[in-house]
């Protein structure tokens, strides 16, 4: 008697766990940009999904940069935010994958649910310059909130070099990195998405982040300096953003002594 209803037990049990479908979503497509459509209370959302971290703003939190973890159709992402000023926690929040393909993805908030499925597009850079580069420099200045405050340099030898400053940069002193293909080609898409009259800054207010950005091409030299205002283009801010985080998407190693002579540094 005792093995059959240990028998009609396993088999129940089975029944129930194959009646639930777990998706396998492939994280080689989920890695990307997303930007998601307009909802009923106007709210855009945006991800930029790497290997490892990602730039999001569906939850206030304190820091656009985040890391996250795929299994089967959950994704859960983890950004910290004040629990009771000025102490900092790391949220959980899980979403399930609905759908996914090359172009579309479909989010829905199980926990904590803050709304309704999301439907995200896959953003397109669409080429409007064929820059190489020769040398970039970018330098962030600190602001009354949590931002990175750094001076990068990158050379034809896709080499970054880094230096940070302050409590918000994730790497003090300098540091660099031997960029690989596919992260040296997700900065030279990023830049050649922006038309070229669009590269300017505008005029910097005392108490916000401002950027200087230097770029020599085989062809022209740009400077641009100032922050960021609703007069500039997107694709320009995308990618002042990136530059902006770029130290967490990247592995960076220490460098003992000085590094290169850095121009605004």
């Amino acid at each position: 008697m005792k093995k059959s209803i240990l028998l009609i037990s396993i088999i129940f049990a089975c029944l129930i766990s194959c009646g639930k479908k777990h998706i396998m979503i492939s994280k080689d497509l989920l890695i990307g940009d997303w930007m998601s459509v307009k909802d009923k209370f106007d709210n855009i959302f945006y991800l930029t999904i790497e290997d490892e971290l990602m730039l999001e703003n569906i939850y206030d939190a304190i820091d656009p940069v985040v890391s996250y973890n795929l299994s089967y159709d959950t994704l859960t992402i983890f950004p910290e935010d004040y629990d009771k000023y000025p102490v900092i926690r790391t949220k959980v929040n899980k979403f399930k994958t609905t759908s996914l393909d090359s172009l579309n993805l479909s989010l829905l908030p199980k926990y904590p649910k803050i709304s309704d499925t999301i439907f995200f597009i896959r953003t397109s850079f669409v080429p409007k310059n064929e820059f190489k580069i020769e040398r970039l420099e970018f330098s962030s200045s600190p602001c009354f909130g949590r931002c990175p405050c750094q001076d990068l340099l990158i050379g034809p030898d896709s080499v970054l070099y880094y230096f940070g400053y302050g409590s918000f940069s994730k790497h003090k002193g300098y540091s660099k990195h031997k960029l690989n293909p596919i992260e040296y080609q997700r900065i030279l898409t990023r830049l050649n998405s922006i038309d070229i009259d669009d590269l300017k800054l505008c005029y910097p207010a005392p108490d916000a982040q401002h950027f200087h950005l230097f770029l020599k091409t085989t062809h022209d030299s740009i400077e641009i300096d100032g922050m960021f205002c609703s007069e500039l283009s997107q694709e320009l801010m995308d990618f002042i953003s990136y530059l902006n985080y770029i130290e967490r998407f990247v592995p960076l190693d220490s460098i003992k002594g000085n590094g290169p002579i850095l121009k605004y540094k």
